[in-house]
C-alpha cells in the first residue's frame, strides 16, 4: 500500500489503469487490470531499480536505471515490441536499447 512516509516520485495513468513510483523503485498499481482494482496494490515486475513508469490505454512500461525497458499488457497492435500481437500480465524485457542513457 502507498503511505505517506515514502514520497511518490512518478505517477502514470492509462485508459483504464494507473501506476506510481515511490521513492523505493516500488510500484503500485490499480484500476482495471490490477489485482486490488480501486486500491494501490504493490507490484514485483523485476529486480531492477525502476526509475520510470508509462501507461498506454491497455498496457504498461518502465524503465530501470540500466536503461532496460520491462512491457506487460494487451499487445493487440504490437504494442510491446515482441513481433507479436500477443497479450502478457508478465512483464517482457528489451535489454538496454542502443543509442540509449541512463540517467
Amino acid at each position: 500500500m502507498l503511505d505517506s512516509d515514502t514520497p511518490v516520485i512518478g505517477i502514470q495513468s492509462g485508459l483504464d489503469h494507473t501506476l506510481a513510483l515511490n521513492s523505493k523503485s516500488q510500484i503500485f498499481s490499480w484500476g482495471l487490470a490490477a489485482d486490488e482494482g480501486r486500491k494501490p496494490a504493490a507490484m514485483a515486475v523485476c529486480d531492477a531499480r525502476i526509475k520510470q513508469v508509462a501507461c498506454g490505454n491497455a498496457h504498461s512500461a518502465v524503465l530501470d536505471q540500466e536503461g532496460n525497458l520491462y512491457l506487460w499488457g494487451a499487445n493487440r497492435k504490437g504494442q510491446l515490441g515482441t513481433g507479436y500481437p500477443v497479450p502478457t500480465m508478465r512483464y517482457v524485457e528489451i535489454t538496454r536499447m542502443s543509442g540509449s542513457r541512463s540517467g
